[in-house]
């Protein structure tokens, strides 16, 4: 097999040498150094003499005739040649060819035997191991006599395909007869091959697809979507949260959207199915999910996706529920659409999640409620230890069924006293006392579980007395350590937990006074249920690796979608580590009650319904920045860098930071300090410092600012936050936010603006707000009010949407605009388009085949969903492609039909820095004759598909691997069909790789 090229550099053509003389010089010597030995052995053969030296030259002339006859064969037909096995030359029709076995001649015995040939990795033949070259055969030629001595004459050869040619493909008309993927020919150097022009839509330019879908019910409230990260053939997944209202039927939309469009050819929506529990939606009223605890009374306020470790889709709605703040929506199912209802198209409901408070609430019990017993959370029953028993506890199974006793009937009980104040109790000497009684759960919806007691005891005042407990482990003489409480419902359903008070006096004999100083009950709970206070519920949603995040109501919960697949309608999602405390309130504008308006948050400790961190509003409709913020938060994005996990919280309402940080890392236990069942956890003041908020930014920290933010992305790596704000309200003179802002988020625990002003100048800036890295549009434009901010292209572009801020003006403030962020210091405005009726979410998505697109929900009843297709705005080339030879037929060259071993194959290309471009080839036999539909596989150096021959400098070169380097069918060397295929790619589109000429070396 030859190997070498040589190359012309004036008309780029390539050709191999061919080697023939050398083949005859190696051939020449090896029969000599087979034959002088024998020649020598003759003559000096004295005893056979002349009779043996002439068999030895008869034996010669015969070897010599061995060898030209085999060498014949193999250029006659190299298939008729390469048969293991052993033969003979004999001349048929004039021509030399093969026959079994060996043969006598004139007393020599002949023979040829044809075996296999195996190389390395390097291309040495080896005897053991390596691989078939189907392209050499080794020769062993034998010719034996056996008198008058026995003698052989014998010689080990390879032999080769002989007949080397070459093909090359350089002009246009070569290159056209090709397949172009996203590539072009062009002409400047007499053919070549490139990356085909990008005409893709721009960011910058922008422009509304012509395809648009009109979605049920509505308008829409937001949206999510996602593209396959491996393949472009597959839609892109769309959900669209579709109930602004508790009224609005259908609460779900899921779309498919084509990918892989060519611009301007628009993308189609498809409605696949919807999400709703009305019954009059159902094809069959039986079928409507019962038991679940929600009706159809409900609005969305936010939509994600979830794949879970199984495969399943599941869509996931923020509501307005107190007790279902997030329900999930199973999509899919083993690749399957997953039906309620198969028939009408309605997804399944699959379970939900509730916001819980982990942790203690203490109640303590002051003296007087321990003296009377008639006041709420504490009663007592005073049972004297001289059998005086006053009434018994009625429970009636409800916490408000409480019982009282007063001083005077019991005897020996009377208020104040020396010891600290407590309740001072005379000890008669050997006598037991109790006391018994309940406590009353704090709110209606919690149940006590794994309830403890905890009682400061002093001893008495008077000198050698002494106090103990008859039952230690009712009853702790120590105000440090609590004891578990007789009677507690430690399965969690019980509205009360009883205690009981035991005290034994050995006192000498003598009376003397001991004092209960306090008495504190708690109890750690999974059931207390959260809720935000004006029925919100989960404001926002965000997902991160396996795990899910919604904030309400001022407070960030986190649950578990790991084991989503194994819940259920009545077994909803866990909630993982205690909630944690954000910056904002919910704000309810004024009515009736509060004519002022309100605004309302937990404190610490609190659950249910009860709020008592409230305020009022600066504005009665609860305006702030121009917009309307009723709720405490709004979105939400997520980002892991080095192990650590980060919540960034956009934060809308009046005064408060517009950007909090929340560490999720270090999940807290019952044995994390704080522990998970601790007042404290999650606190922004004393919680763990792995999980709470961590840091916050005000976008404006002058006095009576009303900025507010709607939304925040964060960049992968964690070192930037893009937000958004509703700017517009003007204090003296000056703009209280921008529409956007680049937050340094590389230092989590103090994120800040690039860089910050030092000082208030009148109607410019105030102290302390953002000198660079900020937005805000002029004039019409600075009356978009945004709602989503979405930063796409690596953090070179952002997109704001929103509403007209400003309707009743003349210049109508473009609804969709995109910034150019190449500068982050002074992002620019370089595109929009006007929508009068605004829009409500934005997300994108980028194919798998580097597409890009944005997907939005508008504030109409119909055609709601808009596609824009965006991408560099300075591209000249594709940033990726292909080409695809022409099949090239050995037997267009001479009519031959056999298979040929293809060998090399040598291109001149260029490479600019930040392109690739890669080669393939394939290899394959005819079809009935044909190359006509053959079917081929690409392989590159090494015989598998996911390699390529690359550069080396301005040229690829390199063995085409034989048939027996691959594993998979369709590829077959010798094979008589051959063709390659040029991949493509650049990081710089303003740059493209170049493939100039291409050659192959085969050999018949």
């Amino acid at each position: 097999m030859l190997k070498e090229f040589t190359y012309k550099e004036k008309d780029r053509k390539y050709k191999y040498s061919a080697g023939q003389m050398l083949v005859e010089l190696v051939l020449a010597m090896g029969i000599a150094a087979i034959i002088l030995p024998a020649l020598l052995t003759g003559l000096v053969a004295s005893r056979q003499g002349k009779p043996q030296q002439q068999q030895s030259l008869a034996a010669t002339e015969l070897f010599k005739q061995t060898v030209n006859a085999v060498r014949n064969i193999r250029d006659t037909s190299w298939t008729s040649f390469a048969v293991d096995g052993t033969y003979h030359p004999v001349i048929v029709s004039n021509a030399w060819t093969f026959a079994t076995g060996s043969a006598t001649v004139n007393g020599f015995t002949q023979q040829v035997q044809i075996g296999d040939v195996y190389r390395d990795a390097n291309g040495n033949i080896v005897n053991s191991g390596g691989t078939l070259d189907p392209s050499t055969k080794q020769v062993v030629t034998t010719i034996s006599w056996t008198k008058p001595t026995a003698t052989t004459l014998s010689a080990t050869d390879y032999l080769t395909r002989t007949v080397n040619l070459t093909h090359t493909e350089t002009s246009t008309t070569d290159f056209n007869a090709g397949t172009l993927t996203n590539a072009q020919v062009t002409n400047v150097s007499g053919g070549e091959v490139e990356l085909g022009n990008d005409n893709n839509a721009k960011w910058c330019t922008p422009a509304f697809s012509s395809s648009a879908i009109t979605l049920p019910d509505g308008p829409p409230v937001a949206v999510a979507a996602t593209a396959s990260a491996t393949t472009d053939t597959i839609p892109d997944d769309t959900f669209v949260a579709v109930a602004p209202t508790a009224s609005t039927s259908t609460k779900l939309a899921y779309v498919t959207v084509t990918a892989n469009t060519v611009y301007p050819n628009p993308p189609v929506p498809t409605l696949v199915g919807t999400f709703t529990l009305d019954p009059t939606k159902y094809s069959n009223a039986g079928l409507v999910p019962t038991g679940i605890g929600i009706t159809n009374s409900f609005k969305t306020t936010d939509v994600k996706y979830y794949t879970s470790p199984g495969g399943n889709l599941y869509a996931l709605l923020g509501t307005d529920m107190p007790n279902d703040e997030v329900i999930a929506v199973q999509i899919k199912s083993g690749g399957n659409l997953s039906w309620q209802d198969s028939t009408n198209h309605i997804f399944k409901y699959w379970t939900f999640f509730d916001t819980k408070m982990y942790g203690l609430f203490s109640v303590a019990v002051t003296n007087g409620d321990f003296e009377t017993g008639s006041t709420t959370p504490f009663t007592t029953i005073v049972n004297s230890g001289s059998g005086s028993i006053a009434a018994s506890p009625v429970h009636a199974g409800t916490h408000s069924a409480k019982v009282t006793t007063t001083k005077t009937s019991v005897s020996g009980i009377a208020g104040g006293g020396n010891c600290s104040g407590g309740v001072r109790i005379p000890v008669n000497p050997n006598t037991t006392y109790s006391w018994s009684g309940y406590i009353n759960a704090p709110t209606s919806n919690t149940k006590f579980k794994d309830a403890r007691i905890r009682v400061a005891f002093y001893s008495t005042c008077t000198a050698g007395a002494a106090i103990s407990t008859s039952d230690s482990s009712l009853v702790s003489t120590t105000s440090s350590s609590w004891t578990q409480v007789s009677g507690s419902a430690s399965s969690g359903t019980g509205t009360y937990a009883e205690i009981q008070l035991l005290l034994d006096s050995s006192s000498n004999g003598t009376t003397s006074t001991a004092y209960f100083d306090d008495i504190s009950m708690s109890t750690t709970s999974t059931t207390f249920s959260d809720q935000s206070p004006f029925g919100y519920g989960a404001e926002g949603l965000t997902i991160l690796g396996n795990k899910g995040y919604v904030d309400s109501g001022g407070y960030l919960y986190t649950f578990d979608l790991s084991n989503i697949d194994s819940k259920s309608p009545t077994n909803g999602l866990d909630e993982i580590g205690c909630r944690i405390q954000l910056d904002g309130y919910d704000c309810q504008p004024a009515n009736a009650q509060n004519p002022n308006g309100l605004v309302e948050k937990y404190t610490t400790g609190e659950t249910g319904t009860s709020y008592s961190d409230t305020g009022t509003p600066s504005h009665s409709t609860c305006a702030d920045g121009g917009n309307i913020e009723l709720n405490a938060d709004h979105q939400m994005s997520g980002v892991t860098v080095s192990g650590n996990s980060y919540i960034y919280v956009a934060v809308g309402a009046a005064t408060n930071p517009e950007l909090d940080i929340a560490d999720v890392t270090s999940i807290p236990t019952t044995s994390s300090s704080p522990a998970i069942n601790s007042n404290s956890c999650g606190t922004q003041g004393s919680g763990n410092s792995g999980w709470k908020t961590i840091s916050s930014l005000d976008f404006d920290p002058a006095p009576n600012t009303e900025e507010a933010a709607n939304s925040v992305y964060a960049k992968s790596d964690g070192t930037r936050a893009y937000m958004s704000s509703n700017g517009g309200i003007i204090h003296g003179g000056i703009t209280d936010s921008d529409q956007f802002y680049i937050i340094d988020t590389s230092n989590k625990n103090s994120p800040q603006f690039l860089t910050t002003w030092p000082s208030t100048v009148a109607g410019q800036h105030y102290a302390n707000t953002a000198e660079s890295g900020y937005y805000n549009g002029t004039g019409s434009n600075l009356y978009l009010y945004p709602r989503r901010a979405l930063t796409v292209q690596n953090g070179q572009r952002a997109v704001l949407v929103g509403v007209d801020g400003n309707p009743a003006d003349n210049n109508q403030a473009q609804q969709y605009q995109v910034l150019n962020l190449s500068n982050e210091s002074s992002p620019t405005y370089c595109g929009g388009l006007n929508f009068s009726a605004g829009f409500n979410d934005l997300t994108s998505v980028t194919e798998a085949d580097g597409d890009n697109f944005v997907y939005m929900v508008a504030n109409t009843p119909d055609h709601q969903l808009k596609i824009i297709q965006g991408g560099p705005d300075n591209a000249i080339y594709d940033a990726s492609g292909t080409f695809e030879s022409q099949t090239f037929d050995t037997a267009s060259v001479d009519g031959s039909t056999l298979n040929r071993a293809f060998n090399r194959i040598l291109a001149d290309i260029s490479q600019p820095t930040n392109t690739t471009i890669q080669i393939q080839t394939a290899v394959a036999p005819a079809v009935n004759n044909s190359c006509n539909g053959v079917s081929f596989n690409y392989i590159g150096s090494d015989g598998t598909s996911g390699t390529y021959f690359t550069p080396s400098g301005s040229t690829i070169a390199g063995i085409i691997p034989l048939a027996d380097y691959i594993p998979t069918s369709n590829y077959d060397n010798p094979g008589r069909c051959f063709r390659y295929k040029v991949f493509l790619s650049t990081l710089d589109q303003t740059l493209t790789p170049i493939l100039y000429d291409m050659t192959w070396n085969y050999s018949q």
